[in-house]
């Protein structure tokens, strides 16, 4: 069971700021924490490229793995050089998987049942994008197809119902601060004490199969 960690912008474009995400994500259990790399797009606030490097040394101290998704061909080189996976978010699920360098070799997340054919590496996330999914969502043979669910649900009950249908990859929004409203994803996400719940959770309910 492989929980990903998602802060969005919660950084704020702080380097200090980044790295206590990384350092919250990993004392609550997270096995990863996934930025987002791209130029700035008003109103969200980028993890300057410069940095990424150092924040995934600063990951490898604490034992996490820090990844991005990537939304240009500079994200792209910067995170094939230094990560082990990267993430193709759901707004990229046109790109074509099949004309990235042979020189990748990392995993690739995508969210949606897209680029299933650049296999073995590619892992495939159950996504809904919405912000937040304001129904409950029926998991009933979905995790037949993909490999983990990209969660944007309030709380975590929907998240445990996947890992009961055969989920192995929770991504899950968190946040420092629910009322910044610079960040569209922040009214939903887990504040660090549920992130850790469900992280205990996840993966003692993975362990019952």
């Amino acid at each position: 069971m492989k929980i990903i960690a998602d802060p969005g912008s919660c950084h704020m474009g702080k380097l200090k700021q980044a790295e206590e995400l990384i350092t919250i994500a990993r004392a609550c259990g997270c096995d990863a924490i996934k930025f987002q790399l791209f130029k700035n797009i008003p109103p969200n606030i980028p993890i300057p490229y410069e940095w990424f490097p150092d924040l995934v040394a600063y990951g490898k101290n604490l034992n996490i793995e820090v990844f991005a998704s990537v939304f240009d061909n500079e994200a792209l080189e910067i995170t094939s050089k230094h990560c082990k996976s990267i993430k193709f978010a759901y707004s990229q699920r046109h790109a074509k998987l099949h004309d990235l360098p042979n020189k990748i070799n990392t995993d690739i997340y995508v969210s949606g049942d897209v680029m299933t054919a650049f296999a073995p590496n590619v892992i495939k996330l159950y996504c809904i994008p919405l912000y937040p999914v304001p129904y409950v969502i029926n998991f009933e043979g979905i995790f037949d197809r993909f490999d983990g669910f990209s969660s944007h649900c309030l709380g975590i009950y929907q998240d445990i119902e996947a890992v009961n249908q055969g989920c192995r990859i929770i991504e899950k929004h968190f946040t420092l601060d629910r009322k910044n409203i610079a960040c569209p994803d922040h009214n939903f996400a887990l504040k660090p004490n549920q992130l850790s719940r469900l992280v205990s959770k996840a993966k003692s309910t993975a362990k019952g199969y």
